[in-house]
């Protein structure tokens, strides 16, 4: 990896057009979200929290916006404005590649593999 690129939970992010200023972001409550997910305790998190925020990234029923759509499994997707990933999971588990276009870079945990 170049001094351009950053892994995060194994997910490449090549920051070469990233200007250092976060156009969007849905605030603090990302790093709460961010950081149920490090101690893997979305699911606790995910029942606690009555915030909007936390329902639309971290609940299952998120992957019902593309459930309709038929992918075949060989596809390869851009996704732009892609946030905190709520359906790039869902995108991601049934195509061949996910490539995602972000204005916002929010970085608590930094894991490269």
């Amino acid at each position: 990896m170049n001094e351009k690129t950053e892994c995060i939970g194994g997910v490449k992010i090549d920051l070469t057009h990233y200007s250092g200023q976060d156009y969007y972001s849905d605030g603090p409550i990302e790093d709460s979200i961010l950081n149920s997910l490090v101690t893997g305790q979305e699911d606790h998190f995910l029942k606690k929290s009555s915030k909007f925020a936390v329902l639309y990234h971290l609940s299952d029923i998120r992957h019902n916006i593309i459930e309709w759509y038929p992918f075949i499994g060989t596809e390869n997707v851009l996704e732009i404005g892609s946030g905190c990933g709520a359906v790039t999971g869902a995108i991601a588990e049934r195509v061949k590649n996910v490539t995602c276009v972000e204005l916002s870079k929010k970085t608590v945990y930094d894991q490269c593999e």
